[in-house]
């Protein structure tokens, strides 16, 4: 970027941008006191010359003296000019510069501040290593960083610089959250000239913004402190899930094998022991009593064979009535024979058939309910 000129009266003010505070142009300067000089020399030497060529000398004396008199009167209004210019034009332009350069401070500082909370490497830090580089940086904000100190006080746990001491010339920044107050920010200047205001303005209203953006981290980092606990809980929950899972696996295999044992268990009681007995009452039983003994023997060998359950594995369950008679018809008995052991005339009988046939799905089919019934055991 090129220098800005401002051209006064008999001056020539630049402003670089790498100086802090504007200069006078040198080369304009001197030129300008060069012409003053040739025409004082000039105007001696008119003077000399009147003296030798003009016959009234008096009078060419004090014309030259009049005339070099007036040039330096020029020439020293011209050096006041300038001085008072200077002065002047250092007034208007150093304060600004300087505060420009101080707000420059301010927001490099919040811009190192996002840098230590937004980068990959310091989100998985602590909050207190975060806050200690925070407030380690803040003094570098203010227009006398050395002198300055900075504290941040969170849920009664502090962080410090170097230079920050409890004395008068300190402001303090309550931060709150959710309406609560959970700390403050704090900052001191330990030295502070006569006259002069603690912090100016422009520092106070950046210590509230950074009050603000200090509520704000801190925020972020409890949430992120409580998502992480809430997951490590969860692990935890899961593992202990899955613990519970293995434990209620094994005790399913576990009802299995009882359940598996106490079938085997009847199987052979059924076998060895009633069995061979109804076997010898059939051979000494009456007539009546060998039919019903036989359907007993019968309803034993279904038994072990799970029929009963079979039937009840339809979608239109059958009634006790209906089971029964289907265990008489799967053992080989008419319906005469099957209403006399149930006390029910042959039509009731029948219409229970009919009634076992819809719900087994047999109805318009041509096979044989006896046969079917045989089947599945």
């Amino acid at each position: 970027m090129n220098p800005l000129y401002y051209v006064y009266p008999y001056t020539v003010l630049s402003i670089a941008d790498n100086k802090d505070e504007p200069s006078f142009s040198k080369t304009s300067n001197y030129l300008l006191h060069i012409i003053l000089a040739l025409t004082v020399i000039l105007s001696s030497i008119a003077g000399v010359l009147f003296l030798f060529y003009y016959i009234n000398r008096e009078i060419a004396l004090i014309a030259s003296i009049g005339f070099n008199a007036i040039l330096l009167g020029m020439y020293i209004r011209i050096v006041v000019r300038d001085a008072h210019l200077h002065e002047k034009i250092s007034k208007e332009y150093t304060l600004p510069l300087a505060k420009a350069k101080q707000e420059v401070n301010l927001l490099k500082c919040l811009a190192v501040i996002s840098d230590i909370v937004d980068e990959p490497e310091y989100i998985r830090d602590s909050l207190d290593n975060v806050l200690q580089r925070i407030v380690n940086h803040i003094p570098s904000a203010f227009e006398h960083p050395e002198t300055t100190g900075a504290r941040i006080t969170v849920h009664s746990k502090s962080y410090k610089s170097d230079t920050f001491m409890l004395i008068p010339n300190l402001i303090a920044i309550p931060m709150k959250k959710h309406g609560d107050t959970i700390g403050k920010l704090e900052l001191c200047r330990l030295q502070v000239p006569a006259g002069e205001e603690c912090f100016s303005v422009d520092e106070r209203n950046f210590i509230k913004t950074l009050s603000s953006r200090l509520e704000k981290i801190i925020e972020r980092f409890e949430v992120v402190e409580h998502l992480i606990r809430y997951q490590s809980e969860l692990k935890d929950q899961q593992q202990v899930l899955a613990a519970k899972n293995r434990a209620l696996h094994e005790l399913v295999e576990q009802i299995e094998f009882e359940k598996k044992k106490i079938k085997d268990d009847v199987v052979v009681n059924v076998e060895k022991l009633i069995l061979p007995s109804l076997k010898k009452l059939l051979q000494k039983s009456s007539t009546a009593d060998h039919n019903h003994l036989t359907i007993i023997q019968r309803d034993l060998h279904a038994l072990l064979s799970s029929f009963g359950v079979k039937l009840q594995n339809f979608d239109d369950k059958l009634a006790p009535r209906e089971i029964e008679i289907c265990d008489m018809i799967k053992n080989g008995l008419p319906t005469k024979e099957i209403s006399e052991l149930l006390g029910i005339s042959p039509t009731t009988v029948d219409r229970h058939r009919n009634n076992i046939r819809k719900k087994l799905g047999l109805v318009n089919n041509n096979v044989n309910l006896s046969t079917y019934l045989q089947s599945l055991t």
